[in-house]
């Protein structure tokens, strides 16, 4: 990873999804993309004697991974994870370590924890194109790491 200019631009991030069986990263070499999102919970009080009132509850994280299918390990371990669900085995939630390389040339890092995982996209076989997956995510939390 390097930054340049004054601003980040995606090449400044790098994520790992980290397998609860093993606590091992998974070997994804080709990652493409990647996106993030606060949940929130919307309060609302709407007194009689005022203008409505609001607040915003943390509800978790989601987002979703984008990547260019150059091994089978995604899809491995998503078989497998399904495997074991219908096997009656409990299907242990994953986190995710993202670093940032910040444009003054430190790092920040953010782990997020106990996430759920979805193949939603498992990808498209074209000729000439590369076969594009796209692996979806909620996390119940997320924590500064540095």
């Amino acid at each position: 990873m390097s930054s340049f200019g004054t601003f980040n631009t995606g090449h400044d991030v790098a994520f790992e999804i980290v397998d609860p069986a093993t606590g091992v990263p998974l070997s994804i070499p080709i990652k493409t993309g990647w996106d993030k999102k606060q949940r929130t919970e919307q309060v609302k009080s709407r007194p009689l004697n005022g203008p409505p009132i609001f607040e915003e509850d943390p509800d978790g994280w989601e987002g979703s991974c984008d990547i260019d299918r150059s091994n089978s390990v995604v899809d491995d371990w998503i078989a497998t994870r399904e495997a074991g669900f219908y096997s009656g085995q409990t299907i242990r939630q994953a986190t995710i370590l993202e670093t940032i390389q910040e444009v003054n040339g430190g790092f920040t890092q953010w782990r997020y924890i106990g996430c759920a995982f979805k193949l939603s996209d498992a990808g498209k076989a074209e000729r000439g194109k590369t076969v594009v997956l796209k692996l979806d995510w909620s996390a119940s939390t997320r924590i500064k790491v540095q």
